[in-house]
């Protein structure tokens, strides 16, 4: 794998849709940027693939069409040796995972637009909560996204939970206090470092203030949020080499979009590796691969104003 582009534009004008055969997109709308971006899609010669995945049915749907996961792959070879383009500011975590998963054996490259917001919205006057912001409505328990959920057990294997942390404190504690203490042995945060604007990482170390201040994690880390190859190579040449080999690597993934995407690519890395050391064994039952811990947000409306500067990644595959 190698990392080839990190550009950021002013306007989202300034990336040139068409030179991309697909894009997909998510289905949600809500917020200008999330407008403004199928706006702007509408009107580009590419192919749009929009999707959206079920975690209940364990679907994703594909244009209107629901394909089983265990179907996507054989159905995503439609899109074999096409310039893809993932706008990941729309998509969901899970949707990102599946799709880059699906595609990671038949293109020979990918590549990732995430456009900032200008701002977020705080629950009441910046006066009463300067920290305190609601981007969710809701979250779902915990649950598994194959194959990305390994089972574990308590006996005989460990976890180490990578938390990457961001504006929602309650996530991380429902992680924490599902497990009991049954898997999770050693605990990490991650903090967004430096952040998009000077002075929003406050807001996520504020949210982990308790953390931080009863010593609750084994460690804690600092890395860019606008660079998923920094967060592929942290996971890859940091975390890794750390495991013990009755380890298992859990990842919380809840911080920026680009943090998102340098997750998606090291799990979807670590998978095909942990299969291939395994003599091809069925993904689902592939030793050593990442576990995701994921609560599927239910994101309230307009929860950010604006529209801000848009990131461009890009990497190959190999």
């Amino acid at each position: 794998m190698e990392f080839r582009v990190n550009k950021k534009f002013n306007h989202l004008s300034e990336l040139l849709l068409s030179d991309y055969d697909v894009i997909v997109v998510g289905n949600r709308i809500i917020d200008e940027r999330s407008k403004l971006i199928h706006d702007s899609i509408k009107v580009c010669s590419s192919q749009v693939v929009e999707v959206f995945y079920n975690f209940q049915t364990f679907s994703m749907s594909v244009n209107g069409v629901f394909v089983k996961l265990h179907e996507l792959d054989t159905f995503l070879q439609q899109f074999k040796h096409r310039n893809i383009l993932i706008e990941v500011t729309t998509l969901d975590f899970s949707e990102i995972l599946l799709i880059v998963k699906g595609l990671y054996k038949i293109v020979r490259r990918l590549s990732f637009s995430y456009v900032e917001p200008e701002g977020y919205r705080r629950v009441t006057s910046a006066l009463l909560s300067e920290h305190k912001f609601e981007l969710s409505n809701s979250f779902s328990k915990i649950s598994p996204i194959p194959p990305f959920s390994p089972l574990m057990d308590g006996k005989s294997i460990s976890g180490h939970l990578i938390s990457f942390v961001g504006y929602e404190h309650s996530r991380l504690g429902r992680i924490l206090s599902e497990d009991e203490n049954s898997t999770i042995k050693k605990f990490s945060m991650v903090f967004a470092v430096p952040a998009f604007n000077p002075g929003w990482e406050s807001h996520s170390i504020f949210q982990h203030a308790n953390y931080l201040e009863d010593r609750m994690y084994d460690e804690s880390y600092f890395i860019a949020a606008t660079s998923p190859f920094s967060i592929f190579n942290f996971l890859k040449e940091e975390i890794e080499p750390s495991l013990t080999p009755n380890q298992i690597l859990q990842i919380a993934p809840y911080s920026t979009k680009p943090v998102s995407v340098g997750v998606v690519l090291y799990s979807v890395n670590r998978l095909f590796d942990a299969a291939n050391k395994n003599g091809g064994a069925p993904m689902d039952k592939a030793k050593n691969s990442v576990s995701i811990k994921y609560d599927f947000p239910n994101k309230s409306q307009n929860s950010t104003y604006g529209v801000g500067a848009v990131h461009l990644y890009e990497v190959d595959l190999g």
